[in-house]
């Protein structure tokens, strides 16, 4: 089962009115791979604000649109 995740690139501004825990949903893509028995697509993201690292499965598209040091967030996940 695939779990759908909405990503978007972030340009590192901060809108007027918004503190930080507001984009605790953005970090750094630190790996990429695909598991080589499921052909899952897999991101691990480490998180701007506490540093702790995630993994998210993810679709094709995405796993060709972000690159290893991009800054990406996860806009319906709750920050980690």
């Amino acid at each position: 089962m695939w779990i759908a995740f909405f990503f978007y690139a972030c340009n590192g501004e901060n809108p007027q009115g918004y503190g930080k825990e507001d984009f605790c949903n953005c970090g750094i893509v630190r790996q990429d791979s695909i598991h080589s028995t499921s052909q899952s697509y897999m991101l691990i993201v480490e998180n701007e604000c506490s540093a702790k690292l995630k993994t998210f499965i993810v679709d094709q598209i995405v796993y060709n649109k972000f690159y290893v040091g991009d800054r990406i967030c996860i806009n319906d996940q709750a920050p980690w």
